[in-house]
C-alpha cells in the first residue's frame, strides 16, 4: 500500500511542477532551461535508479559467493 502512496505524491508533486514552475520560468525567458532541465534530472534518476540496482545485485552475489555451503 506504501508503494501506491509513495506514486500518488511523487505523481501530484510532478504535477504542480509542471503546472506551476515550469510556466513561470518560460515566462522569464529561460525557455530552453525550463524545457531542457526537468528531462536532464529524468535521465539521471532513471540512471541513477539502474546503476543502483545494479551495485545491489552485486553486492547480493558477492555475499551469496562468500557464504559457505552446507556439506552432507
Amino acid at each position: 500500500m506504501l508503494l501506491y502512496e509513495l506514486a500518488f505524491a511523487t505523481g501530484a508533486m510532478v504535477s504542480v511542477v509542471s503546472n506551476e514552475a515550469i510556466p513561470r520560468i518560460r515566462a522569464e525567458g529561460f525557455e530552453r532551461a525550463a524545457t531542457m532541465n526537468p528531462m536532464i534530472r529524468f535521465v539521471m534518476m532513471i540512471l541513477d535508479d539502474r546503476s543502483a540496482g545494479v551495485r545491489a545485485r552485486r553486492a547480493m552475489r558477492v555475499k551469496l559467493e562468500a557464504e559457505p555451503t552446507p556439506s552432507n
